[in-house]
């Protein structure tokens, strides 16, 4: 089938065995949320994890009491005046000195193993604010999470949030928001805006300017010598999900059908058998961050890859899908068996349930089960 077509419907016996394994999988999650529910302390807390859950909430019609609790979290950045202004704590979002430490040296590190860093004074570690990158990432998240719910107050995080994003600071001069080395940032807010309405807010223009510009500095990025997106802060997020979100982007955007050669250069390289090794076939192991984060990854890219070789690559599509779904199968299994709390990073557990459901979304809207 030539690319760029979609895969038909066959009716054969395989897709009757994947619509069974996908529709146990999503009871299986289901399961695991409604054990805990969303608004737990174990994974409710950070901000991620409240991204997450209130997706998987959307996605499996989950909105019930503990799901407004889970909203009201989300606005704990902010303080209301007396005038019924929200305004921004910006302390409640500031990463902590270890935390920047850390991120610090993983980019460090990054730059002494790969020269792309050091070509240009901006793309290196000593010149890079984590504080601003965290501040991106953040309102990158929340503004999403404000639109889950209709209300005056969300609303006008909406607005706060976006008028964050579209500020001079906020945007790299070079494409996408700040900073430019780290592809997965622009990546994770574009998959967020598509997810909401702005089409009312005052600066609407400006933003789809800045979403083209986003969306065409992704396709610089792809590194030039193997087909992948880096991470830009070492390993504190792989360069799997770099590319899973990188990807997710510029699926969600309907932007590849003009750049199907380049997509198609990324799907090759990620699941020809040595890369597939790397990530697909990784331990299933939450004992430590290090393993949690290997399977986080995997699980983001092999959702990512689903979707996109199921819609523009059926012949891909066919070789890995069975391989994904037994991974997807082997993981919430796993998860079901051992539990929320021996997981280590706040956000892990629900980004992984989020992404395997997703894989099983039609058009973004309906899981297929």
């Amino acid at each position: 089938m030539a690319i760029g077509m979609k895969a038909s419907s066959t009716g054969s016996a395989n897709d009757f065995k994947t619509g069974n394994r996908a529709r146990t999988m999503i009871t299986k999650v289901k399961k695991i949320i409604r054990k805990y529910g969303l608004d737990d302390k174990s994974w409710a807390e950070a901000i991620s994890s409240q991204y997450f859950l209130l997706c998987l909430a959307k996605q499996l019609k989950l909105e019930k009491h503990d799901y407004e609790n889970l909203i009201n979290k989300c606005l704990k950045p902010f303080r209301v005046t007396y005038e019924f202004e929200l305004v921004l704590d910006d302390k409640e979002i500031l990463i902590t000195p270890e935390e920047t430490d850390r991120i610090t040296k993983c980019m460090q590190e990054e730059d002494e193993k790969d020269s792309y860093y050091k070509r240009s004074a901006k793309m290196q570690a000593v010149n890079i604010n984590p504080q601003l990158m965290y501040q991106n990432f953040h309102f990158g998240l929340l503004v999403r999470n404000a639109t889950t719910k209709e209300s005056d107050v969300l609303n006008k995080v909406k607005t706060l949030c976006l008028n964050r994003l579209v500020s001079d600071e906020s945007i790299d001069t070079s494409g996408g928001w700040y900073p430019y080395r780290v592809p997965w940032i622009t990546g994770r807010i574009l998959i967020s805006l598509k997810a909401i309405d702005f089409s009312q807010y005052q600066n609407a223009d400006k933003l789809d300017e800045i979403i083209d510009d986003a969306i065409d500095s992704l396709y610089q990025r792809i590194n030039e010598d193997y087909a992948y997106w880096r991470s830009g802060v070492g390993d504190w997020v792989t360069k799997w999900e770099s590319t899973a979100l990188c990807l997710e982007a510029l699926y969600v955007w309907d932007s590849m059908r003009d750049h199907l050669k380049e997509i198609e250069r990324i799907i090759t390289y990620v699941c020809n058998e040595e890369q597939r090794q790397e990530w697909l076939e990784c331990k299933v192991d939450f004992s430590e961050a290090k393993s949690a984060n290997a399977v986080l990854s995997a699980v983001t890219l092999a959702s990512v890859v689903y979707r996109v070789t199921k819609q523009f690559y059926p012949e891909s599509f066919e070789r890995i899908n069975e391989e994904i779904i037994a991974f997807f199968d082997k993981v919430i299994t796993q998860i079901d068996k051992q539990g929320v709390y021996n997981v280590q990073q706040y956000c892990t557990l629900p980004q992984i349930l989020h992404y395997v459901v997703a894989a099983f979304e039609t058009d973004g809207e309906e899981v297929v089960i």
